[in-house]
């Protein structure tokens, strides 16, 4: 009797542990309609509850419809939670748009408003997930239209991820964490019943535009991965346990290849001597990332130039964007087999300032997946990083790049601390 018993508890056993390995899925969303199609169906379609939590959120055409949409959800029922940085002007800087989310008991929240003294005001929220009760959406898109958008002022190059099972319960409890930290305040409004009026029927006509509007189930890569994790910050432990832990970790285990694409290159010294010890073991490393030109930000596209060939030097494969285009995606691929992609970007602040956030997968369809969708970026729209020869320069231009790439320098040097 007892060996029967023991043989029913071990088939228990196996079968929960197959339905576990089953439950967590990873979908690949690489272009716009994907990610807008996946977002859609995932808050159309829940019951129970809905985190969304990020850097920025603009009442632009997109983020009205995804309003709608959280809207109608709440109104179904659905409990929906909102966390926004504080240092933009979007959602929660319309005083009557925040008091109609509030009647339809969406919990509106700002993290660090810019209220706050400047010490404190520094300290951003940089991540970015729309967390269901099976489901979470994570990667670098901000929910405004410019990541939406066919025609953009740039042509923004994106990457997430939706990820099925434990990873959600993750993203679930790490936003609930959050929800309790002192940095989280309730936006303030100034308004008059007259404009939450007009506000709210403003918001009826969102409503009705994403239900007409909305796209159908998209096709993408979708896997059962190996492995998947949910990393992400909380403001209390970033210096002693920030993600970007994790992400060394990984750089260190690479034994063949790094192929990293990131907008804002500006290495840290530990993840620059992380590089340098994987080039020592004979790791192929690349690097893809803005050039000056096609960077949204002025101090980092300084930066870059000012940095770039000491990537060269060093012995990576560095390339840079051409204009007309812009690299939002933060992704790093190991060995074709283990993937972040996230919030994270391989600069100073990410690192030891913003809060930031992101899966780490180790499937090696997903990561082959990644890894040629960025050699045709760099195939197509990138050009290589050379070192400049300034032997090979009349005076007058060794002068002038010299003189460039040292002002450069000094000012990457005054303002690292915080880019």
């Amino acid at each position: 009797m007892s060996c029967l018993k023991h043989i029913h508890l071990t088939l228990i056993a196996l079968l929960l542990a197959c339905s576990s390995a089953s439950a967590e899925e990873v979908s690949l969303l690489l272009n716009r309609l994907q990610a807008q199609s996946v977002r859609e169906q995932m808050i159309m379609n829940e019951k129970k509850f809905l985190y969304l939590n990020t850097y920025l959120f603009d009442l632009d055409d997109f983020g009205q419809k995804t309003i709608g949409l959280l809207v109608d959800a709440a109104r179904r029922g659905v409990k929906v939670t909102m966390v926004v940085d504080g240092i933009g002007k979007g959602v929660t800087y319309h005083s009557a748009v925040v008091e109609v989310l509030r009647k339809n008991g969406i919990d509106v929240k700002v993290y660090n408003p810019k209220i706050r003294h400047l010490p404190e005001i520094n300290n951003r929220n940089h991540q970015k997930a729309l967390i269901g009760s099976d489901a979470v959406i994570t990667g670098d898109r901000n929910m405004t239209a410019s990541y939406f958008k066919r025609r953009a002022p740039n042509n923004y190059i994106s990457a997430e991820v939706k990820v099925t099972g434990k990873p959600a319960d993750e993203a679930r409890q790490t936003f609930q964490n959050l929800l309790m930290k002192e940095e989280i305040r309730n936006p303030v409004t100034v308004v008059t019943n007259a404009e939450i009026d007009l506000a709210a029927k403003d918001v009826d006509s969102w409503i009705k535009k994403a239900k007409e509007e909305h796209l159908p189930p998209k096709k993408m890569l979708t896997v059962k991965p190996e492995s998947v994790k949910y990393i992400a910050d909380l403001p209390d432990i970033k210096k002693q346990a920030g993600i970007h832990r994790e992400i060394l970790k990984m750089l260190d285990e690479a034994k063949t290849s790094i192929d990293i694409m990131n907008p804002y290159v500006l290495l840290t010294d530990e993840f620059k001597g992380s590089l340098q010890k994987a080039l020592d073991r004979g790791v192929k490393v690349r690097i893809l990332s803005n050039s000056s030109v096609s960077n949204d930000v002025y101090l980092m596209g300084v930066a870059w130039d000012a940095r770039k060939e000491e990537l060269v030097k060093m012995g990576i494969e560095t390339f840079e964007l051409k204009p007309k285009h812009f690299i939002h995606a933060k992704t790093i691929v190991v060995d074709n087999e283990k993937t972040y992609i996230g919030s994270f970007n391989m600069d100073p602040r990410s690192q030891n300032i913003n809060l930031e956030n992101g899966v780490i997968v180790k499937d090696k369809q997903l990561a082959e997946k990644l890894s040629v969708h960025n050699s045709r970026i760099q195939k197509y729209f990138m050009d290589k990083v050379e070192v400049v020869d300034v032997k090979k320069l009349s005076a007058k231009d060794a002068a002038k790049h010299c003189t460039r790439k040292g002002f450069y320098k000094l000012i990457t040097k005054a303002f690292e601390p915080v880019l």
